[in-house]
This record gives C-alpha cells, structure tokens and sequence, in this order.
C-alpha cells in the first residue's frame, strides 16, 4: 500500500483529470457497446460496484503487484503464486459483489445466487482483460519514466558542456594571469580531460569538478594579481585541489593535509602555497598507503611555514619540479630578499620542500 501511495504522489492536478476523463470515456463505451449488442442496461450500483472493483484492480495491478513481481528482473514460483493469489482475490470479490447485490440490495433477487462455470469462465476472462491493460499500463509508464530521466540527463549534460565552455573562456581571458600565478597547465588539461570522461560517467562527479576548477580559477585571476590575500582563502583553494585530484582518481590518493594556524586573515603573497601544493600531485607518488603525502601550513604572528612532502617515482619528476620552483623562488626573493628561507631537497626518495617567511611587511610590495 505505501508503494501505490507513493506512486500516487507523481501524479499531479492535471493527470488526476486525465486518468478521470479516461476512465469516463472506458465505461461509456463498454456500457454503450453492451446495450447495442443485447439491450439491456444494470442497475446503477452494479456499474459503481463492478467499476470501483475494476478500477482499483487496474492500479493495484499496475502500481503495486507488477513492481513486486518485476523488480529483480525474474519471474520466478514465487512471482507466479503472486500473480495466481491476484486472480483468485479478484474472482472472490467479484462473486461477493454479486451476491451483495442480489441478496443485500436485492437487485436481480428473483435470479438464484449459483456458481456455474460460465459464469466463472466470464469472471475470469474478465479478470484477464484488466490485467492485460493494467500491464500495458505499467510498461507505458515505465517508458515515459525512462524517457524522462534519458531527457534530464541530456539536459545535465547540456548544462554541464555549458558549464565547460563557461571555464574554458575564463581559462582563455585569463591566460596571462594564470603563468604569473605559476598554476601548471597540467592541472587544467588533466582536470578538463576528467570533466568530459566523467559528464557521461558520472555526472554528479563531473559538477562538482567543474564547480571545483571554477572556483581555482576564479581565485587565481583575482588573487593571482594581488599584491596580498587571506591566507584562509588560498587554504579553501588547496582543499578544492586536493578535492579535485581525489575525484580523478578516485579517492585513492594518500595526503595528509596539516593546518596549525592561529589566525586565518593574515596576509600573504598569493599563488605561493598553491604551486607547492600542485607540483606535489603532478609529480609525486601519492598512492602508497605507507608514505602519504604531507602538505604541512603553520602561522603565528612572527612567521609562516610551508613544508611538502612526497614520494618521488622517478628522476624526471625531479628537474621538472625545479622549474616551478625557480619561479617560486625568483617571487620570494624580490619580496623577501632578506626575510625568508626556502630550500627544496631528496631525501631517500622523498621530495622536501620548506619554506618560511618571518617578520612580514606587505605594505612594501
């Protein structure tokens, strides 16, 4: 009974009228059809008795007894004893109304109550008629259901290659911003090349990545050109790259991130802990569960400091990291020359880099 309320709950207004206007256009036929062919016309509560049976069958049939019967895709003993059980209810409440109506109501009381099997014969076959409209009923409904949900994951889609054509024209317009900043292309082809896989995949993932990447993307062009941003909001943008690359992969990705941080407003050069951050998945070994990655961002009022550090998979990921860097380090040294230490080494196959910056003024820059 709560699957047919359930069921019942999808149908609005308008398809309520529809079903009505249906069923009123069913019973004039078959009573007009009857009267043609033999001339006789029941009495008023037979018709309201037989067709408030008839009716409910139909949807009890279509929206209870058929989703039952069909929904591992099998139709077994079990499903068929169902089905029997079905005909053999509507059978008995069929002959219960008659004789309702024959020995309460005594309509048609001069006729002997009498189960022949004529009689029998034309409950059953009309027991048969319904459930072969209530089943086509069922398998219409499920084929505009179906349809529906192929339309409205066309329309997520469409929205979805919308949203991409959206980030790909940002990503153009602010081209120039994006290598001051220093993040990686490879970041964005990889991250774009995952959206497209994953719209028809998984469409879910597909909107959150590309949310994801807008927001980096947004951060960059408008913090990439200050001169200064909060440190919490650049921390927001190393969460959504950790995000994004555990939905490339799967959340199969080991990092640990670490935040000991005392006051999240404080000023600091922007893009900087971004690019550390993003050479550590572009170049390290993050899938050993033994030797997680460690992004590490500390702050008190006299400095702060960021360490990386990563397994490294071979010696090219090596000189490539150094380019990054450099361009790191070049930034650093025209805005700290004196007051910040940065060093980068390889440590038994683990790639370290630290950097601190103490005694901040970013008013001279």
């Amino acid at each position: 009974m709560r699957r047919i309320l359930y069921k019942l709950k999808e149908y609005d207004l308008k398809s309520i009228k529809i079903h009505f206007l249906c069923w009123c256009v069913f019973i004039t036929y078959e009573v007009s059809f009857l009267f043609a062919v033999s001339g006789y016309l029941s009495h008023l509560e037979s018709y309201i008795l037989f067709y408030t049976l008839h009716i409910s069958f139909f949807y009890i049939h279509s929206l209870w007894i058929l989703p039952c019967i069909l929904e591992n895709g099998k139709f077994r003993v079990r499903e068929f004893s169902v089905l029997i059980s079905e005909i053999v209810i509507y059978i008995v409440l069929a002959f219960s109304i008659s004789f309702f109506l024959m020995k309460v109501l005594n309509i048609n009381s001069d006729q002997k109550f009498v189960l022949t099997k004529s009689s029998i014969a034309n409950t059953l076959f009309r027991c048969i008629y319904f459930i072969l409209y209530s089943t086509g009923y069922y398998f219409l409904l499920n084929f505009i259901r179906n349809k529906k949900v192929e339309v409205d994951r066309k329309v997520l889609m469409e929205q979805l290659n919308n949203q991409l054509l959206q980030v790909s024209s940002q990503l153009l317009r602010a081209e120039v911003d994006f290598l001051r900043a220093q993040i990686n292309p490879h970041l964005l082809f990889n991250t774009l090349s995952f959206i497209k896989y994953s719209a028809k995949h998984s469409p879910q993932e597909a909107d959150e990545a590309v949310m994801l990447l807008s927001d980096i993307l947004n951060f960059a062009t408008q913090g990439g050109g200050k001169e200064v941003v909060v440190l919490g909001d650049e921390i927001i943008q190393v969460e959504n790259i950790i995000r994004l690359n555990q939905l490339r992969f799967g959340n199969r990705l080991n990092v640990q991130f670490t935040k000991v941080i005392q006051n999240y407003n404080t000023s600091i050069m922007p893009i900087i802990l971004l690019t550390l951050v993003e050479n550590v998945f572009k170049h390290g070994q993050l899938h050993d569960v033994n030797n997680p990655a460690e992004i590490y961002v500390e702050q008190s009022p006299k400095k702060v400091v960021y360490r990386t550090s990563n397994l490294i998979g071979n010696e090219q990921a090596i000189s490539s990291n150094n380019t990054g860097l450099q361009n790191v380090q070049l930034r650093l040294d025209k805005s700290f020359p004196t007051t910040h230490k940065f060093n980068h080494s390889l440590k038994a196959n683990w790639f370290i880099v630290e950097l601190e910056i103490w005694d901040q003024d970013y008013s001279e820059y």
